[in-house]
């Protein structure tokens, strides 16, 4: 007989499996800890600066081989951690210096996707 983990409650029963004469089997074995989370991040700390993005931007956050990484692709930015608030710190930091680095840049310094970059921190990040 397998018990139900306690973190279950009732919105979960559909991810129960029954057969005839036979105990329920939890088929998922950790349904409240996905593997990778989508989550929005606005605001940027490193050390006493703070950026602040005009709209959420979407971070990627999961964990590979005991290593937790932190990523936004649309800038570009890939952290990694011991932990998963080592790896947000790490991805915090570098934001805020690639804001502090396309904010000087002119717009005959950069092509391509280094264009692109410039201009979304240009219009839509501003320090707190």
């Amino acid at each position: 007989m397998n018990a139900a983990p306690s973190y279950l409650d009732a919105s979960h029963l559909k991810q129960w499996k029954t057969s005839p004469g036979s105990e329920p089997v939890f088929l998922d074995p950790s349904p409240c800890v996905p593997a990778v989370q989508q989550v929005p991040m606005w605001l940027f700390v490193s050390g006493d600066e703070r950026v602040v993005c005009t709209r959420p931007v979407q971070v990627t956050l999961r964990e590979e081989d005991e290593v937790h990484l932190a990523e936004c692709e649309r800038l570009h930015v890939f952290a990694s951690g011991g932990t998963r608030q080592e790896a947000i710190e790490s991805l915090h930091e570098q934001v805020v210096h690639f804001f502090h680095h396309y904010r000087v840049l002119g717009s005959d310094d950069v092509i391509g996707a280094a264009e692109e970059l410039r201009r979304l921190y240009h219009r839509h990040f501003h320090p707190m």
